[in-house]
């Protein structure tokens, strides 16, 4: 939700400065407010989206892993506006807000500072990721049981979908922002069966889950 929220505030100041969104994932469906945040970019010309993806190739967007040299690159030609005049900034005199896995933002942090950026204009809000559990009980196929939605699915190991895949196959919208197993925005009670991530108190992330047992109810 950081990534709503921040260019939202930034840009609604009246002496809002250039904003620069960089937004990496595995693929460009894996991104959350992938097309809110596209439309911002069209639409406010103080605003600019980068994305980058680790394993896709797309038209108008980076390769990799954010990285220092990219942020740099990218920040080469800021430029802000102060009585009409236009007046280069350096890059490292930027604020910068990290967001994401812990070791992820560490290492960028750590990245950005030797290459000459500012402590005190670094700010990180990090996250853990919940792992699936490695589990004795591994099936190669199940049925998964929507039961707010009336659908009931097939799941199958060699198809490699995670539960909140299987849903949106189905037709199912279930609320989710990382993807990934960090943010827990798409956080659901299980009512039957068990699955490979345990989120407490018979819940489980969709994002990352799979069945482990061969029948699976879920209050979606």
């Amino acid at each position: 939700r950081p990534l709503r929220s921040m260019p939202d505030a930034q840009l609604t100041r009246p002496d809002t400065p250039p904003v620069y969104l960089f937004y990496g994932g595995r693929t460009p469906e894996s991104l959350a407010f992938r097309a809110q945040l596209e439309a911002l970019a069209e639409s406010h010309p103080r605003f600019r989206l980068i994305t980058t993806y680790r394993q896709a190739r797309v038209a108008g967007a980076l390769t990799g892993r954010i990285s220092s040299d990219m942020v740099i690159a990218e920040l080469a030609d800021l430029q802000i506006e102060v009585n009409g005049n236009a007046h280069k900034v350096p890059w490292f005199e930027t604020e910068m807000y990290l967001c994401g896995p812990e070791d992820f933002c560490a290492s960028l942090e750590a990245a950005l500072i030797q290459r000459g950026a500012n402590p005190d204009r670094i700010f990180l809000e990090s996250f853990s990721a919940i792992n699936a559990e490695d589990s004795e009980a591994k099936v190669e196929e199940a049925e998964v049981r929507f039961i707010r939605s009336g659908v009931a699915a097939q799941w199958a190991s060699k198809e490699g979908l995670s539960l909140l895949e299987l849903a949106e196959a189905h037709g199912i919208a279930v609320p989710n922002d990382c993807r990934a197993g960090s943010c827990l925005t798409c956080r659901s009670k299980l009512l039957r069966g068990s699955a490979s991530v345990d989120a407490g108190e018979q819940t489980t992330l969709p994002c990352i889950a799979r069945p482990t047992s061969l029948v699976l109810e879920m209050d979606l």
